[in-house]
């Protein structure tokens, strides 16, 4: 296994672009980007948006899914190695 998908959204709440969306967020926020990433090529592989965002804000929706995919990633890999840093 050469890497894993990790699924992380971004959107954008009263003028405010957040990660991780709770659903009444999703549901009811003003836009959301959910993304697929493979974490170690940083190749996207699945990429939606709901919503109207602008450049600036899809960047910066971007820039968050991104770097939540690392995190989620090391905790997957700690998680199949038996959470050895834990």
């Amino acid at each position: 296994m050469t890497d894993m998908v990790v699924s992380v959204a971004s959107g954008k709440i009263n003028d405010i672009v957040v990660c991780d969306l709770n659903k009444e967020e999703d549901n009811y926020g003003e836009a959301d980007l959910p993304m697929g990433i493979l974490p170690n090529s940083g190749e996207l592989v699945f990429l939606q948006m709901d919503g109207d965002l602008s450049q600036e804000e899809f960047k910066q929706a971007w820039d968050y899914n991104m770097e939540a995919a690392q995190v989620v990633h090391e905790m997957m890999v700690d998680a199949l190695k038996g959470g050895e840093s834990q």
